[in-house]
């Protein structure tokens, strides 16, 4: 299958739009536009996606949410060093 990235022989297409892919996958994800398939969820809010890419890419927005939120009084910061410096201000 490795040489078919140096032919360019795409021999999967879309049977809606034509469009071609290398790797059957390829098509697979494709297909998903077309169908309004998105079965991948996320746990925290619920928002779906086609693939898991981009839920992966979604959810480091909640990662960083939660790291700039202080535990104590539910402050949000823009960076983990300002939610730090808070922190220390309060044990102090």
């Amino acid at each position: 299958m490795h040489f078919r990235t140096h032919t360019g022989e795409k021999p999967y297409s879309c049977t809606e739009c034509g469009k071609c892919f290398l790797f059957y996958l390829e098509l697979n994800k494709h297909t998903r536009t077309h169908s309004g398939e998105r079965p991948y969820a996320c746990n925290k809010c619920g928002k779906r996606y086609t693939n898991n890419s981009n839920l992966k890419r979604h959810m480091l927005k909640h990662a960083d949410e939660e790291r700039s939120k202080c535990d104590s009084c539910g402050a949000e910061f823009s960076s983990e060093e300002l939610l730090l410096a808070h922190q220390c201000g309060k044990n102090n």
